[in-house]
């Protein structure tokens, strides 16, 4: 597993809901210096795909689910169905999908191998793990999900060929976080009520 860490700052938005809060968003990160991802779930883009392809011309764009589905809960041949219908939504729509977050950062073992088959990089893991866990992240997500009893598998190493671009909250109240390692991750219905902040 090839992993990346984020070399600045980066507001790294889920999108499920609330198009006008990822505009709002948007429009915050044009006039600003600041690095933005945008996560759509496949409804979204078929909701509102002017406003997505908007987006994704000046923004990295990622994938966030279809309909916001808990795939720890689902088995490989599902999960590899609902990803290949949210390839084909942004396709469709002319979208650009260059990376995958799963919804509630829930997915179980056969999700990162349905990534890596599908060459999308996995932006779903928080740093803080990857770094205490290394290779064995794959066994922490496994006792994660026991402990929240959701469905158990069986705990296999992620695959060599999966891309991971593990996220890291930074302080935003620090004077000049915007230059910190890290990746923020919002929510599309929540940023105009925090947008002050920055």
């Amino acid at each position: 597993m090839k992993v990346v860490f984020p070399e600045r700052t980066v507001f790294s938005m889920d999108v499920e809901r609330d198009i006008g809060g990822a505009m709002a968003f948007f429009d915050f990160l044009n006039a600003s210096n600041n690095k933005g991802e945008f996560f759509f779930t496949g409804k979204i883009v078929e909701e509102h795909p002017a406003e997505c392809r908007k987006i994704s011309k000046k923004y990295f764009s990622g994938a966030h689910g279809f309909g916001h589905e808990n795939f720890s809960r689902k088995n490989y041949a599902e999960q590899k169905s609902l990803v290949e219908k949210t390839q084909n939504v942004f396709s469709e729509n002319n979208l650009a999908l260059l990376g995958w977050r799963f919804p509630r950062l829930q997915f179980n073992s056969a999700s990162m191998h349905v990534l890596a088959e599908k060459g999308l990089p996995d932006y779903s893991l928080r740093g803080q793990n990857m770094r205490k866990w290394g290779n064995a992240i794959f066994f922490w997500n496994f006792l994660k999900c026991a402990l929240a009893e959701q469905t158990l598998f069986f705990p296999f190493p992620f695959p060599a060929a999966l891309e991971e671009h593990p996220f890291d909250s930074v302080d935003l109240f620090e004077k000049d976080f915007s230059n910190l390692h890290g990746r923020v991750i919002l929510h599309c219905y929540n940023f105009n009520k925090i947008k002050d902040k920055f």
